[in-house]
């Protein structure tokens, strides 16, 4: 079986849905070289300039994924901390409700309001 490569063309086949250009990367045993990612992704950017911004490598999604959910720990972790620091009981409720939250947002507004709540049952209000 031949050894196939991903090419890409200035002519390369493509969809648009919407504002959404999908280019077709067929298998081919056409192509002269292997080059590294970096190489690739260099002229995946020259042929198509207009999607730069929107291309990512698989580890560059993994790693805003992580920054993300990083993110969000800490924030919920802050706020639980200042709540502690406080001296102000953290019941099971609240504590679940803060660990379910998803919305940076949100655990902003929380953060903030529970450096001033005298009680628990005011952070949500």
């Amino acid at each position: 079986m031949p050894d196939y490569k991903l090419a890409l063309t200035p002519n390369a086949p493509y969809v648009t849905t919407g504002a959404t250009t999908h280019f077709v990367l067929r298998p081919t045993n056409f192509v002269a070289e292997v080059i590294p990612f970096d190489r690739f992704y260099a002229k995946l950017t020259e042929l198509t300039p207009s999607t730069e911004p929107y291309a990512m490598t698989i580890a560059e999604q993994l790693r805003h994924e992580g920054r993300q959910v990083g993110e969000l720990l800490a924030q919920r972790r802050a706020l639980l901390a200042v709540l502690e620091a406080r001296g102000l009981p953290i019941p099971d409720d609240v504590r679940a409700r803060v660990e379910s939250c998803d919305d940076p947002a949100q655990l902003q507004l929380w953060i903030v309001r529970a450096a001033t709540v005298h009680s628990v049952d005011l952070l949500f209000d």
